[in-house]
C-alpha cells in the first residue's frame, strides 16, 4: 500500500472513489458532488481559517482508500481523519494515517477523531446498527466494515447516538406523557416559528447556534457564510412551523427545535448533482418527518426546553398525517425516547489519542 497527498488534478478521482467503493449500498444517497469539491478544493469559507490535505491510497496502480487530514483552528488539538472511503483491507487505514497523523501533529494536533469532515455542522460519525433500515436524509451511511476498519488500527468510541423510529400513535402517546412537563416549561417560555421567506432567519440561527453546540462533540465556531453553506439548503425541506426557537420571557432565543421532511429519495435520485436541489417543492407531503435538532443553551437545559420542543413538533406532525417519524441521532446522555421505543439505528465517533 502506498499513500500520497492528493494533487488538484486528482479531486474528481477523490470524489469518484467513494461512489466506487460504497455504490453497491442501493440505500445510499450520494453527497452534492459540487459542494464537497468546493471544501476539498479549497474554495469554501473553511479555507479561510482552517487546513485539508486529501490523502489517496493505491495498491499498485489501483485506488483502494482516501480520506482527509483536516486541521481546524478552533479545534487546535483534534486532528479529523474525514471523507474517508476504503476497501476492505486494514492496511489501507494504516497507510493513510502514517501521512495523515505527522500533518496533524505537527499543527498541534494531540488526538485523532474521525469521521469527521470539518467539525460537528459537517457530516460525521459512522452507521455501526441498523444498516437493514432506509436511511434518512443526512443520516451517516457506509458499508458495515468501516468500524471494524477503525477499531483494527486502535480507534476508539468517543461518543455515541441512537435515532429511533415511531408510528404516529406511539407519539401521540409520548406526548400525553410529556405534556404536564411541556405544560411547566410553557410558563416561561414560548415556541416561536419561523417565517422560512425571512432573510433573517439564518443569520438568527446562526447568533444562537454557539450557544445551544456548546460542548458538543467535534463542534467549534463557524463564520455566518460557512453556516449558511452547509445549512442553507436545508430550509427547502423544512414544512411551515417546524422550524423555530424557544424564547423566555425576555424574549431571548435559548433552544432550537428542527425538523424537515425525509427526501432521501428525491435526493437519491439526484446522483450528487446540486442543481436538482428543492426539485420537490410543491410536491405532495414526504411520507416521513425527521424531528433532527432540539437544542438548549446550557443553563435551559433543565428547564424543560426540549420536552416544549418535542410537543410543539408532535402536535404539527400528528396534525399534518405524517405516516413515520424518525427521531435522529440522540446523544447517548438523552434517555427520553428510549422510554418509549428501542432504537433502531446506532452510531459512533472514534478517536485515537497520539502519543
Amino acid at each position: 500500500m502506498q499513500s500520497s497527498f492528493a494533487r488538484a488534478e486528482d479531486l474528481d478521482a477523490f470524489l469518484d472513489l467513494a461512489e466506487r467503493i460504497e455504490g453497491t449500498d442501493p440505500f445510499r444517497v450520494p453527497p452534492l458532488r459540487a459542494q464537497e469539491a468546493a471544501h476539498l478544493g479549497g474554495v469554501d469559507p473553511f479555507a479561510r481559517y482552517g487546513e485539508l490535505r486529501a490523502i489517496l491510497c493505491r495498491d499498485g496502480d489501483e485506488l483502494v482508500g482516501r480520506c482527509a487530514a483536516i486541521h481546524n483552528p478552533r479545534l487546535p488539538e483534534v486532528g479529523q481523519i474525514g471523507y474517508f472511503a476504503s476497501v476492505d483491507e486494514p492496511a489501507v487505514l494504516e497507510s493513510m494515517l502514517a501521512l495523515a497523523t505527522p500533518w496533524l501533529a505537527a499543527r498541534g494536533a494531540r488526538r485523532l477523531v474521525g469521521p469527521m469532515n470539518g467539525g460537528a455542522h459537517r457530516p460525521h460519525r459512522l452507521l455501526v446498527r441498523g444498516f437493514e433500515r432506509e436511511p434518512f436524509l443526512f443520516e451517516p451511511r457506509n458499508p458495515p466494515y468501516y468500524p471494524r476498519l477503525f477499531e483494527s488500527v486502535g480507534f476508539r468510541p468517543v461518543h455515541r447516538w441512537s435515532s429511533y423510529e415511531f408510528a404516529p400513535e406511539r407519539i401521540a402517546a409520548l406526548r400525553e406523557r410529556i405534556r404536564p412537563a411541556a405544560s411547566r416549561a410553557a410558563r416561561g417560555h414560548s415556541v416561536v416559528p419561523f417565517a422560512l421567506e425571512d432573510p433573517d432567519v439564518l443569520r438568527r440561527l446562526h447568533r444562537l447556534l454557539d450557544r445551544v453546540w456548546a460542548g458538543h462533540v467535534g463542534y467549534a465556531p463557524l463564520d455566518l457564510d460557512e453556516f449558511v453553506a452547509c445549512y442553507g439548503g436545508v430550509l427547502d425541506l423544512v414544512p411551515p412551523g417546524y422550524l423555530g426557537v424557544i424564547a423566555n420571557a425576555r424574549g431571548d432565543d435559548v433552544a432550537i427545535g428542527l425538523s424537515y421532511e425525509d427526501r432521501a429519495a428525491e435526493v437519491r435520485a439526484l446522483a450528487g448533482d446540486v442543481r436538482g436541489w428543492g426539485s420537490w417543492k410543491g410536491a405532495p407531503r414526504a411520507r416521513r418527518l425527521v424531528l433532527h435538532t432540539m437544542a438548549a443553551v446550557p443553563q435551559e437545559r433543565g428547564a424543560g426546553t426540549g420536552l416544549l420542543i418535542v410537543d410543539h413538533a408532535a402536535r404539527l406532525l400528528l396534525r399534518d398525517g405524517y405516516e413515520e417519524v424518525v427521531v435522529a441521532l440522540v446523544t447517548e446522555s438523552l434517555p427520553l425516547f428510549a422510554r418509549f421505543a428501542a432504537p433502531t439505528r446506532e452510531y459512533v465517533l472514534y478517536e485515537l489519542p497520539l502519543a
